[in-house]
């Protein structure tokens, strides 16, 4: 019998194991390894932070599919990978062997530097954006220290640093926070290149500039970030991009920065008895954002390659979209969707985006519906 280990609990492991709970591999152990039972859903974050979502809304639980006899739950992190054992070091001591390994758990963030004024002497709060439910209780904790009266000497400030989609949707979701809870704080969003939101072209840019515009957010592009502004209630957000994890890049795996390296078929180009999807993989010759929108996408094709691996076939070549689809969130019910080079923003967005969002929750979560939707793209 082989042993199938699947690291972390992403959003492409989320669909492996639902469906090999329901149509198992014969003669296969399968084996979980995450820190917890539950996963945010990407898509639904930024709501969260605009209130627009609880928490628990955007919560998927494996509860149902660990329940699952097949499936062996353990609730540690991997503290090593030793390629030439195939054995995975657990933070609890356990040693793990496997004969497949997936790896789906996400990106860290990278060091935050220290938000000191030399100025005045005052030091303002950095955080980044990963995990989610530290940076979640840390925002939470600043937003309820905001004055909500008018007429304030100064007036707080966040500063979210890095503008691509993810930076911009954070943004637009901080500003709509403001508006509902009725805060008195400034927004700047912080680029150090020319312009922001760098992956998109020109227009759907101006489309975003100016949504951010018209939700109060200020803008400063080709800016260093000045540290000798910062007031001690001001708050510093660093959406500037996603750092590999340690034990993956002290590995034998062939990776960079963290992230391993993988083809096509979401297989390890150094390691064929590794697989990997999301934002822990970087796949070769390809370049895109970073986002929930490619390890959903990826979820049915990884399922697929696990299986003519164990059946001892040649994994198949995933076929990426040459216009993915974006929708950016405003958090106020309005949405722009971001696809073939062009930008298209409205209340029926935001609809079409929460039935999408809301019917991926409720199939992890047992209230799955199809959708009745009848737009495609």
């Amino acid at each position: 019998m082989k042993h199938v280990v699947l690291v972390g609990l992403g959003h492409a492991h989320l669909e492996v194991l639902r469906l090999w709970t329901q149509s198992p591999p014969p003669q296969v152990s399968i084996t979980l390894v995450s820190p917890c039972d539950w996963v945010l859903y990407s898509g639904m974050v930024p709501g969260v932070f605009s209130r627009r979502y609880q928490w628990d809304q955007a919560r998927i639980s494996a509860g149902l599919i660990l329940r699952n006899p097949i499936v062996r739950y353990i609730a540690q992190n991997v503290e090593r990978l030793d390629t030439n054992t195939k054995c995975l070091y657990l933070s609890g001591g356990l040693q793990l062997r496997y004969d497949l390994v997936s790896l789906n758990v996400g990106s860290t963030s990278e060091a935050l530097p220290k938000a000191a004024s030399s100025k005045t002497r005052s030091t303002a709060q950095t955080l980044g954006i990963r995990p989610l439910g530290d940076f979640y209780e840390n925002i939470e904790h600043w937003f309820s220290s905001i004055p909500r009266n008018e007429g304030a000497p100064e007036y707080p400030v966040l500063y979210v640093v890095g503008s691509g989609l993810t930076g911009v949707e954070l943004a637009l979701n901080f500003a709509s926070r403001r508006v509902r809870d009725q805060l008195q704080f400034q927004i700047v969003l912080v680029e150090a290149s020319h312009y922001i939101a760098p992956r998109v072209n020109r227009y759907q840019r101006q489309a975003l500039h100016k949504v951010l515009r018209q939700a109060g957010v200020l803008i400063k592009t080709d800016a260093k970030f000045d540290f000798d502004r910062l007031h001690a209630s001001d708050v510093v957000v660093f959406a500037t991009g996603a750092k590999g994890h340690a034990w993956i890049q002290n590995s034998d795996l062939q990776s960079e920065d963290g992230f391993v390296i993988v083809n096509d078929s979401l297989q390890s180009v150094s390691h064929p008895e590794v697989f990997g999807a999301g934002d822990c993989v970087k796949v070769k010759g390809r370049d895109y954002e970073k986002s929930g929108v490619f390890p959903v996408r990826q979820g049915p094709h990884l399922d697929q390659n696990l299986r003519l691996y164990l059946h001892g076939l040649k994994p198949q070549p995933h076929t990426y979209k040459k216009n993915p689809l974006y929708i950016v969130s405003h958090g106020n019910g309005t949405a722009t969707a971001l696809i073939y080079g062009v930008a298209i923003s409205g209340r029926w967005i935001q609809r079409w985006k929460e039935k999408i969002d809301q019917n991926f929750v409720a199939k992890y979560n047992g209230g799955y519906r199809k959708s009745s939707s009848r737009i495609k793209i």
